[in-house]
């Protein structure tokens, strides 16, 4: 049997003078009478709207929390939104802002100071600039690939941990809030399937690993529970990357440089290097420069990462050192064309300590290296 999904539009009007609160009653209003007499499921409404639209759109969260699954307000922000009885009634609702980078009012400031309020307080907001436009961000935001699949996901007893973080360190104390919207008649959370006696807030406090959902209470009316719960769980060590030297030879001194510059990648939040049979700290940047031969080893963290392990020594070889092995000799070159030449040389057959890799290295005018 094909499962038919119904959906409906309620499309209020902007009234003379603004929004007031009991605008906002009528549409619970009419959304309760939908409940009852339509089959509207109370735990996924969303509210979305333009400019005075907008506003209400955030009216709809600020003064209705428990009437809405998600909030996806277009031009029309203050920063009344991030006024803190605002922050602790929305920051669990999915929220979308969109704004025109060109929009006088509001201006894409206002929305800078909201979106950076809400990232403050952990919230669950995202924020899209669109830097050419003006006010009229609605057809570029509709038909942004995840607008109604993000519609779609959001249903009021899926829980959001504060910050996004759900894994932690071995060594970690946990202690995150889960929460959803206020504004429900009733709340029950559960960890790995087990009601959890006396959880019967919007918000818990998870402090060990496990699956945590909830389920609510409108009106005699139970939600499901979480249709995407939250996992607390032991993160992975982060693992350690690989050090490189990008066009820079390994051994010094070389014809080019009496030192070496090592890298790993950036992108993580710490890094530490030291020798391999050493202890101090000789960079904490994602390069190290050294002109002593030696292994040297590096390990990094990431955000709300575990460090790694040390990565694999890198050692940089001296080139005076003992056991080096005989020099090629016979170098020849063959033109071969006007951009490639084939170099040849000879090496010993039988060599006491073989060579592990060739350096070509090429002159920048003639007669150089002396």
């Amino acid at each position: 049997m094909m499962a038919i999904l119904m959906v409906f539009i309620l499309v209020p009007q902007s009234p003379p003078g603004g929004w007031a609160g009991s605008h906002f009653t009528t549409i619970a209003d009419i959304i309760d009478y939908m409940i009852q007499y339509n089959k509207l499921d109370p735990f996924q409404i969303a509210a979305n709207g333009l400019s005075a639209g907008g506003y209400a759109t955030w009216g709809m969260g600020e003064i209705l929390p428990g009437y809405v699954s998600a909030l996806l307000p277009m031009s029309g922000i203050t920063e009344h939104e991030a006024e803190e009885d605002n922050l602790d009634k929305l920051k669990f609702t999915p929220i979308w802002d969109f704004q025109g980078g060109v929009d006088k009012a509001p201006a894409p400031a206002t929305a800078d100071y909201v979106k950076n309020a809400f990232d403050a307080a952990g919230a669950r907001f995202k924020y899209t600039l669109y830097p050419s436009l003006g006010h009229g961000t609605w057809s570029t935001a509709w038909a942004e690939t995840d607008f109604f699949p993000f519609i779609n996901r959001s249903y009021s007893a899926n829980p959001w941990p504060l910050h996004g973080r759900t894994e932690f360190c071995p060594d970690d104390i946990i202690d995150v809030t889960i929460g959803v919207a206020p504004g429900f008649d009733v709340y029950e959370w559960r960890k790995n399937g087990a009601v959890i006696d006396g959880a019967t807030q919007n918000i818990f406090q998870a402090t060990e690993i496990g699956v945590y959902d909830v389920r609510l209470q409108k009106e005699n009316v139970w939600s499901d529970w979480s249709r995407v719960p939250v996992e607390i769980k032991i993160k992975t060590a982060t693992v350690s990357p690989t050090i490189a030297t990008p066009g820079m030879s390994g051994v010094i001194p070389a014809l080019d440089t009496n030192s070496v510059t090592m890298q790993v990648p950036l992108g993580y939040t710490s890094y530490l290097w030291q020798k391999a049979d050493g202890s101090t700290v000789l960079s904490t940047s994602n390069t190290l420069n050294v002109s002593e031969p030696g292994s040297y080893v590096v390990k990094v963290s990431e955000q709300y990462g575990c460090s790694s392990s040390f990565s694999a020594p890198f050692t940089v070889v001296n080139a005076n050192g003992p056991n080096k092995p005989d020099a090629p000799s016979g170098l020849s070159a063959t033109v071969l064309s006007k951009t490639s030449i084939k170099l040849d040389w000879n090496q010993n057959p039988a060599p006491q300590y073989n060579e592990t890799n060739f350096e070509i290295y090429q002159a920048l005018q003639p007669g150089w290296p002396l």
